[in-house]
């Protein structure tokens, strides 16, 4: 798998949970995808991890490698970075953690649009 660092400058960043680890396969929510595997076996499966405040970590098969800033388009940056908060708070078990006291609703709303 590729692995990807992706930067931001966002406020208040990335969260982390008591599980934060977050796999996400397109090809169960996209009918034109083909589902030939489930799992670690997914040709479209991302492996999304927070590892920082400013940075998370993405695995994923002929995916983008190395450093990504975020920053460089500020107009898509807070929707990504909210999507991947929003993973990591519904995903969790009992506990979040943000660097700042700051957080959005938004993250825990498990029903409609992802941010």
């Amino acid at each position: 798998m590729d692995c990807a660092i992706y930067k931001t400058k966002a406020s208040p960043g990335l969260i982390t949970s008591d599980n934060p680890c977050f796999w996400f396969d397109p090809a169960i929510y996209d009918p034109t995808i083909p589902k030939t595997f489930f799992g670690i076996g997914s040709p479209t499966l991302n492996i999304l991890l927070p590892v920082s405040p400013n940075q998370y970590v993405s695995l994923q098969r002929h995916g983008p490698d190395g450093y990504i800033d975020l920053h460089t388009n500020p107009d898509t940056e807070l929707e990504i970075i909210d999507l991947i908060n929003k993973f990591t708070a519904t995903n969790c078990e009992r506990f979040i953690v943000v660097n700042q006291k700051a957080f959005k609703e938004k993250w825990f709303d498990e029903t409609g649009s992802p941010v």
